[in-house]
């Protein structure tokens, strides 16, 4: 049996256009052993800053390509509005490719979909809060 107690709990909010990928991605964090993990899953950046206003987010996970935007464009209207936290970048593109695209907004993780698992998304999660080994 697995004892969560001492688990960090984890604010995350996830911003992905895709149906099945917000699904997919709520079912791996519950799967994160880590971290307690409560998921706010949105679609659109408009609800994204509504989650960002109303609730203490630890980290935010956005795709790249979203419907009109990118997760990039939504990172710098989170820095306009004087929002600090740190993003995790999920894509369908290359990590390195995706990198070199996204660094000089602040986001230093990029995760590729096409290989995600839990065992990725914990490390990546690690990166930012070491101490819940």
């Amino acid at each position: 049996m697995h004892e969560r107690i001492s688990h960090k709990k984890l604010s995350v909010l996830v911003l992905d256009d895709g149906d099945i990928e917000l699904v997919l991605m709520k079912q791996l964090l519950k799967q994160v052993s880590a971290f307690d993990i409560e998921a706010h899953c949105v679609k659109h950046s408009a609800a994204a800053f509504e989650v960002l206003a109303s609730h203490h987010i630890d980290i935010c996970l956005f795709d790249y390509y979203l419907d009109g935007e990118t997760g990039v464009d939504v990172a710098l209207e989170m820095h306009k509005r004087d929002i600090q936290i740190p993003i995790i970048m999920i894509t369908g593109l290359d990590e390195d490719e995706l990198l070199v695209k996204v660094t000089d907004h602040g986001i230093e993780t990029a995760v590729s979909k096409e290989y995600l698992s839990v065992e990725q998304l914990t490390q990546a999660l690690l990166k930012y809060f070491p101490d819940n080994t």
